[in-house]
Order: C-alpha cells, then sequence, then structure tokens
C-alpha cells in the first residue's frame, strides 16, 4: 500500500505551537508517502512531543490499513515527521 518512506512536515498550531492539525498530517502523508491515491484519516488533534507517535488509518485501491508515524524535533513552527510502519 504504500509507494516509499518520505519524511513529510506540517505546521504546528496552538499556544506555543504544541499541537498538530490531524488533517495537515492526513494531508501530507496522503501526498508524501502514498502520492496522492490514498485516503488518509489521523486524530483530529495531535499533540506534539518529538519522538512521539500516532496512527492514522488509510484506505486505498480497495484495502484499507493504518500507518504509524513518529515526529521528530520540531524546526521553527514545523513539525517533521516520518512512517514507522503500514499494517
Amino acid at each position: 500500500m504504500v509507494g516509499s518512506a518520505a519524511l513529510v512536515a506540517v505546521a504546528v498550531a496552538g499556544c506555543g505551537g504544541t499541537a498538530v492539525k490531524g488533517s495537515q498530517a492526513a494531508q501530507s502523508l496522503n501526498k508524501g508517502v502514498f502520492g496522492g491515491a490514498a485516503t488518509v484519516k489521523c486524530p483530529k488533534s495531535i499533540t506534539y512531543k518529538q519522538g512521539k507517535t500516532f496512527t492514522c488509518s488509510v484506505s486505498a485501491s480497495g484495502k484499507n490499513g493504518k500507518i504509524v508515524v513518529r515526529m521528530g524535533k520540531k524546526k521553527g513552527n514545523f513539525v517533521p515527521f516520518e512512517p514507522v510502519s503500514v499494517q
């Protein structure tokens, strides 16, 4: 289901930049990992913590699965994250 592992980033929001919008994470994962060919749904709001993982659901080519993503070190207002596993 996954095209290739990719590092993607999203902007943080909230007071002090501590939350990631799930819709932005889903959009970045879909584009960066699945080449825009999947439907990705992540938790609505994801609290930022370096090294923290979160899970999103993925649907592509009639198959459903999950992708586990790890957050990297925040760079300014952006949080890089990378896929850890696809199930």
